[in-house]
This record gives structure tokens, C-alpha cells and sequence, in this order.
């Protein structure tokens, strides 16, 4: 035990006052991860309860499935536009039918100010609607090849002969983006997770070959792109190239796509 304090005068107690969690990005960001991997294990572990002879979708759900299907690489917000953008109970429960059964797979990326639904056919969705499944594109989860095929697209309809995963002349290096045109190549790195080899991505690019006119870095969030430009910045073999170098976010290609 400890004797009470000789001083009855209570410590100063300092008030600080509540802030919305919407002000720090970064837990809002974790909260969001969190909450996706806690909806992934539960629909994990609905699918094995499961028998496969019973699965069966509702209209909405298989809308949402084959407009998928059809429109690959598309958010689903523009998905259910096309389905007539039904009330949120109704989109939701069509989420969880499609994951439950094992149909789909769903990953929420923070774009900009707001968080962006992504959506990806599996093979058992692809079977249960009796298509062959394309071959997978790109590398990386759900949100890296949406991105990928989000700037390919925009390179196409600004004239450009664009493709993802294509190895940088003179190297064995594959970038995620390339676009080809008027005697050029420009090349981008989508960065949606880690950073780590962004240095070695750039030496390739622009060390190893001399074909790269430029290289875009894209990142899906702009608080981000400061912090990627100091990466670079503090490579000194780098620095001869710093002006071949762009930074911008994915929300400038979603714009472009869907304005």
C-alpha cells in the first residue's frame, strides 16, 4: 500500500479533445484492411460449410457476376450503375452471397478521399457460368492489376500501343505498364502495397537499358507520392534521370475512364 498523498490537491488532469477517426488516414487505412480480412474469413468459412450442389445466386448477385464477366477490371460502383445501382442492403448482400460461395473476390483500396470497391471473377465463378477463365494478368493482388489495366486502358485510347507486364529491352525486367508510340516507350510502376523495390525497378528502366523515354510512378493514394520522390531522390544513380521521372496518383486514369 502506499500512504496518501500529504498534498490533497488532485494532479492537473490535461483534456484533450476527441478528433474524428477520419483525420488520421493511416488507422482509417488499417481499420479498413482489418475489416476486409475479418469479411474474407467469414465468408472462407461459410463457403466450406457449404455443399457445392446447393449454390445458388439471387438476380442481383448474378448480375453482378456477369457484368463482372463481361466488363472485367471494372470498379463495381460502375458495375451496378449498369444494373440500375440497386439500394446498399442489396448490393451488400450480393457482396456476401458471391464471396460466400467462392464466386468472387472483393478488395477495398483507398483512392483519393473515398474508398474504392475492386472485384475479381474466381475460377469457381468462371466455371459456374460455364466460361473458360481468361489468363490472369499482371502481378500482384486484386488492386495492383485493376490499377495496372486502369493506365493500359487510358494508354489505348490516347492512341498508344499499350500492354502490362512487359519486359524493358536489354533486360529481363517486367514493368507493370508499358506505352508505345512515336518512336517511344514510357513505362509505369504501380505502387499499392510496398515500395521496397522501387530503386531497382528505376536502375532497370533506365540503367541497364537506354530504350525508357520515361517512368511513371502511380500510387493510389497522393500522401504517398512525396514520400516515393524522396525514395528516389536519395538513390544518387538515380539522380541523372530524376527529370524522366513522374509522380502521380491512379485517381488521374479513373478520371479519365470514367469522368
Amino acid at each position: 500500500m502506499c500512504p496518501p498523498a500529504a498534498d490533497p490537491t488532485p494532479d492537473a488532469q490535461f483534456y484533450i479533445p476527441s478528433k474524428s477517426i477520419r483525420e488520421y488516414p493511416h488507422v482509417m487505412e488499417a481499420l479498413d484492411k482489418l475489416i476486409a480480412e475479418h469479411r474474407r474469413t467469414t465468408f472462407r468459412q461459410a463457403r466450406a460449410q457449404k455443399p457445392e450442389s446447393t449454390a445458388d445466386l439471387s438476380s442481383h448477385a448474378r448480375k453482378l457476376l456477369d457484368l463482372c464477366s463481361l466488363k472485367p477490371y471494372t470498379p463495381v460502383a460502375r458495375l451496378w450503375e449498369e444494373a440500375g445501382t440497386p439500394a446498399f442492403s442489396v448490393q451488400a448482400a450480393a457482396r456476401a452471397e458471391l464471396e460466400g460461395a467462392g464466386f468472387a473476390a472483393f478488395e477495398e483500396s483507398r483512392v483519393g478521399r473515398r474508398n474504392l470497391l475492386l472485384m475479381l471473377v474466381t475460377d469457381r465463378g468462371w466455371t459456374f457460368l460455364g466460361k473458360a477463365a481468361p489468363k490472369r494478368k499482371g502481378r500482384g493482388g486484386i488492386a495492383h492489376t485493376h490499377f495496372c489495366d486502369f493506365i493500359r486502358r487510358v494508354g489505348e485510347r490516347r492512341g498508344y500501343k499499350a500492354s502490362t507486364e512487359m519486359i524493358v529491352p536489354g533486360t529481363n525486367h517486367p514493368v507493370d505498364v508499358a506505352w508505345q508510340g512515336n518512336g517511344r516507350l514510357d513505362v509505369f510502376e504501380v505502387i499499392s502495397a510496398s515500395e521496397a523495390n522501387l530503386p531497382d525497378h528505376l536502375r532497370a528502366c533506365f540503367i541497364e537499358s537506354d530504350r525508357v523515354a520515361s517512368a511513371t510512378v502511380a500510387s493510389s493514394l497522393r500522401r504517398d507520392l512525396a514520400h516515393l520522390q524522396e525514395l528516389v531522390q536519395a538513390q544518387l544513380d538515380l539522380m541523372p534521370f530524376s527529370n524522366r521521372i513522374r509522380y502521380e496518383p491512379i485517381e488521374t486514369y479513373i478520371q479519365e475512364l470514367w469522368p
